[in-house]
């Protein structure tokens, strides 16, 4: 203690120990002087012991809270600049600004470049004490969250009244994850969103011109009908834009909605799609005529732009089509094309097999099913199986979608399909060439348009060429319209064909070979559900399961003429079976046990034979 007391006597008079410390740590020439790197490395310790002196304590609170306020203003300032992308005028809206918004790349933003403050608001909103702990039990990982105080009580209590939620994650993702997993989810990212839109005030209130959540949420909040007063009450409050702003940016995104529908479809490269939507307009008082006729039925569409290189020349075919269309009264094409037509398609067989394109794929379909639900020692060989060959792969864009105006009119009947058509099209700046002059439109006489819709928007469309075919100009005709189904509703219609000609006939149920055999073993307790309308989501887990237990069945009579011994599946994996010889089986069963054309010249044949 004495060496202590001699140094601290040097600071008498007109020397302090504070001028001292203030100088080495000021003048350059000190920087790198042993003391005082000493000093800075052990700047933490000195601080923390200062904040425990009973007389320092303040002064040193007050000095952080002035440090830490001209930081947190600084980076606000920072956040607010034009070139940070927090600026969104209604005057200047585009429609880019809204389809590219997210919070979660804000929240990047504002952590990257305000970290003070973005570690300022965790810890405000981050007072309960989180203690993670891991513990294995019963062969899985699970994590428990312990909380301080008793809102983790009130937390588990809302989450233990949901209906096995465990169970549902399960299902749709195959991981085990636990409750409280999704609980310390769910706390994150609701955290981040408090930041995220405390940050956002802060902002607007340093700049008005720094309004991007803001205005986003004015305008879901337009988009979503939410009434006039909520919008007015989140607006004083800083959460949205004014009502006046809104309507302005509404406006102003229909305009260049309507500028862009124009310049893609004068492309003659966009692809139209239309459905119907119904929209119940309850009137306040209501009146004597028609008092309970409320609901509308009205017509969405979009467009969008032909991918993959498609010019135009390539749909340069309207001519020749109709010269081939059974529509057509003067058409020199007496036969049309069949489904014997597609067998033409991928017919080069494979040397080493002897398959064709589809007998490859189905034999790929049975080893995938032998190796994914049969005994476990199928299930070695799943990652040696590899993909099914490519055909004519379509690569993957992504593909911008323009949304049109609403149409007062109900696609439910060819009048409305005809209506919402030539609607469509007006509004990406296609018309009859008979009513525009030269130059206006283009003239889409040469060439053919494709549309997009449900299953009964194509019988419309059908309906509606065969009614107008008798007219003299193409357009009227509307010789241009060609209707593409999706592939959604191309496995709905299939999925309708196979119920009405393998379920619904009552005759059926005579036949122990026929799919509803193998629903009373399937699904022993909807067999009526199934017989009388299933939903489309049934019917496709009935196709996809029936299939692979067909396939299997194939599989064990496959297996049993190989080797008597074999009456099951567990039998034949008994003997080790490798992956080549499993291949040998599945190209055999591909060529066996999969019908094609020549089931009907077979079915033609005597009993006998």
């Amino acid at each position: 203690m004495e060496t202590y007391n001699s140094v601290l006597d040097m600071f008498d008079g007109d020397r302090s120990l504070s001028q001292f410390l203030v100088t080495i740590l000021t003048v350059p020439q000190f920087s790198n002087h042993p003391a005082v790197v000493d000093l800075l490395a052990n700047i933490g310790n000195i601080i923390c012991t200062l904040s425990r002196h009973q007389n320092l304590y303040n002064p040193l609170i007050g000095w952080a809270k002035d440090a830490i306020s001209a930081e947190c203003a600084r980076e606000v300032r920072e956040l607010t600049k034009v070139e940070n992308g927090s600026h969104f005028s209604a005057v200047h809206a585009k429609a880019e600004q809204i389809e590219g918004f997210q919070i979660d790349g804000m929240a990047l933003q504002i952590a990257g470049e305000a970290p003070v403050l973005w570690a300022l608001l965790d810890s405000l909103l981050s007072t309960r004490a989180l203690q993670v702990s891991k513990i294995e039990s019963k062969g899985h990982m699970e994590i428990r969250i312990l909380v301080s105080d008793a809102q983790e009580a009130e937390d588990s209590e809302y989450w233990a009244q949901v209906d096995d939620l465990e169970g549902v994650i399960e299902g749709i993702t195959g991981d085990c994850i636990l409750r409280a997993e999704h609980l310390a989810s769910q706390r994150s990212a609701t955290m981040m969103l408090w930041k995220v839109v405390i940050v956002s005030l802060l902002k607007k209130s340093t700049n008005q011109k720094a309004n991007s959540l803001s205005s986003i949420l004015g305008i879901f909040l337009h988009s979503t009908h939410a009434p006039e007063k909520v919008i007015e009450t989140m607006a004083k409050m800083g959460l949205s834009i004014s009502i006046n702003a809104i309507h302005n940016t509404v406006c102003l995104l229909s305009a260049e909605s309507s500028h862009a529908l124009q310049y893609l479809g004068q492309t003659l490269l966009a692809v139209y799609a239309y459905d119907n939507f119904d929209i119940n307009l309850k009137s306040t008082i209501p009146t004597a005529e028609k008092s309970t006729d409320t609901l509308k039925h009205l017509t969405l569409g979009l467009l969008f732009p032909l991918q993959h290189g498609v010019t135009r020349d390539d749909l340069k075919c309207s001519y020749e089509l109709w010269r081939k269309s059974r529509l057509n009264p003067l058409s020199d094409c007496s036969i049309g094309q069949t489904w014997k037509d597609l067998l033409s398609l991928h017919q080069d067989v494979s040397r080493s097999s002897g398959l064709s394109r589809r007998d490859q794929f189905n034999s790929w379909k049975f080893l995938h099913d032998l190796c994914h639900h049969s005994p476990p020692y199928f299930a070695q060989f799943q990652s040696q199986i590899s993909a099914p060959q490519v055909l004519e792969q379509i690569p993957v864009a992504k593909t911008p979608l323009i949304p049109a105006s609403a149409m007062d009119v109900n696609n439910s009947t060819v009048t409305g399909n005809i209506q919402a058509i030539e609607r469509l099209m007006a509004q990406g700046g296609v018309f009859d060439p008979a009513d525009v002059e030269d130059g206006e439109s283009p003239d889409v006489t040469e060439y053919v348009v494709l549309v997009h819709g449900d299953l009964g928007t194509g019988e419309h469309i059908s309906s509606m060429q065969q009614h107008q075919s008798i007219e003299t100009t193409p357009w009227r005709r509307f010789q241009h319209i060609v209707f593409v189904p999706g592939l959604f509703h191309l496995k709905m219609a299939a999925a309708d064909a196979i119920w009405r000609a393998l379920i619904q006939p009552l005759s059926v149920c005579q036949d122990q070979t026929s799919l509803m055999h193998d629903i009373a073993q399937l699904r022993p307790h909807e067999t009526g559900i199934f017989g009388s309308k299933p939903g489309l989501w049934m019917m496709h887990q009935l196709i996809g399961h029936d299939g692979i237990c067909r396939r299997l069945d194939c599989w064990q009579i496959e297996v049993e003429k190989i080797n008597n011994a074999h009456k099951m599946l567990n039998d034949f994996a008994i003997v080790k079976p490798s992956l080549e010889e499993l291949k040998e089986i599945a190209n055999q069963l591909a060529r066996e046990y999969i019908t094609t054309y020549k089931l009907t010249r077979a079915r033609r044949k005597p009993n006998e034979q």
